[in-house]
């Protein structure tokens, strides 16, 4: 049963990722920003991250070390609800500084191109860099429009 709903929640991700590009891309799409829409945007939130998770347990190096090392836990799901309080938390302290920049990328590289590494301003002592994609790019140039 686990499988079928989490099948039936990944299409469903792949067809709302098309229809939020293509909402991201329409002069209008600040109107699902406003009040109303939290609970939707909630729900596509915890799925896109569920999606996520299981895409670094697959091709992140260090997420699946950090997992191996916490028992690999699965998410629960409760009416199409995904429940993720077994997975260990990725902080700085447990993840950032633990794991190299590359190995916190798919399959232990940085992309050759289309990427930017970003570095944060270091305010708690230590500068740390993360790789950006073009669409998180693109998802946050739209967001900061907006």
């Amino acid at each position: 049963m686990i499988r079928l709903k989490r099948a039936l929640v990944f299409t469903l991700l792949h067809g709302a990722a098309l229809v939020r590009k293509a909402l991201l891309a329409t002069p209008r799409s600040e109107q699902f920003l406003r009040p109303g829409f939290e609970p939707l945007l909630w729900r596509i939130g915890t799925w896109r991250l569920w999606f996520a998770a299981e895409q670094a347990r697959k091709h992140v190096p260090a997420y699946q070390q950090l997992l191996s090392e916490h028992g690999n836990p699965q998410v629960r799901i409760r009416r199409l609800v995904p429940d993720f309080s077994a997975f260990p938390i990725t902080d700085k302290a447990s993840y950032v500084l633990r794991f190299s920049t590359e190995e916190r990328c798919r399959h232990g590289q940085i992309p050759p191109r289309g990427v930017v590494i970003d570095e944060s301003s270091g305010t708690s002592g230590r500068p740390n860099n993360w790789v950006r994609g073009p669409e998180e790019r693109a998802d946050v140039r739209k967001l900061l429009q907006l």
